[in-house]
């Protein structure tokens, strides 16, 4: 069963009631920046900010009503925060079975130019430009996100 974000933290909300806890919707280590900082970031040159949804819902698993509210409220927000359009998305989930012909006309009708997935593979000349691949980086040492980067193109 598929649930929108508010069954979600719905659920979540009882399950953390049941075991004592108080629903936050987000662990303090895995916290949202807040607009201060996302306009720092983006002042600062070195990064693009891009959209990635308002509530991190499976946008191929929502009606075509919340995949837009989902990509139109998240870029309108950024863009309030940053000053300047947001153009890049970066799709929640973003596997291979996410891949939706509607959300990608829904993400250039809302003004995107590219969205990315979470697929690893290099980028080249016919890569789909709203399918870009793109590799996931986690929270390792310096040693391992070099072997990392070492096997994605040597192989």
């Amino acid at each position: 069963m598929t649930l929108d974000v508010y069954g979600r933290n719905e659920v979540v909300s009882h399950l953390a009631e049941m075991a004592g806890l108080k629903f936050t919707n987000a662990r303090s280590d895995y916290r949202i920046l807040n607009p201060e900082e996302i306009r720092l970031l983006a002042e600062d040159g070195l990064v693009e900010i891009g959209a990635h949804g308002v509530n991190h819902v499976n946008l191929a698993n929502q009606s075509i009503e919340v995949q837009w509210e989902e990509i139109t409220e998240c870029k309108t927000q950024l863009e309030d925060i940053i000053g300047r359009p947001v153009k890049s998305f970066a799709y929640p989930y973003g596997g291979l079975d996410n891949k939706a012909e509607m959300i990608t006309r829904l993400l250039q009708q809302a003004g995107f130019h590219i969205a990315c997935t979470n697929e690893p593979s290099p980028v080249d000349k016919g890569s789909d430009l709203f399918w870009l691949p793109r590799f996931l980086v986690r929270d390792w040492s310096i040693d391992d996100f070099a072997k990392q980067v070492r096997g994605a193109f040597v192989g």
